[in-house]
C-alpha cells in the first residue's frame, strides 16, 4: 500500500515545506514586537 502525499504549490516552487501555525504564530509576535519598538524610538 502507497502512501498518498499531498503537496501544495508553495512547495513544488520553493522546494521546502509550508511553515506550519507555529511558525506563523511566532513570526507574528516578531512583527508586533518590531513596530512596539519602532514607534517607541519615534
Amino acid at each position: 500500500m502507497e502512501a498518498v502525499v499531498d503537496i501544495s504549490a508553495y512547495e513544488l516552487e520553493r522546494g521546502k515545506p509550508m511553515p506550519n501555525l507555529i511558525h506563523g504564530v511566532i513570526q507574528g509576535n516578531i512583527v508586533f514586537e518590531l513596530k512596539l519598538r519602532h514607534r517607541a524610538d519615534d
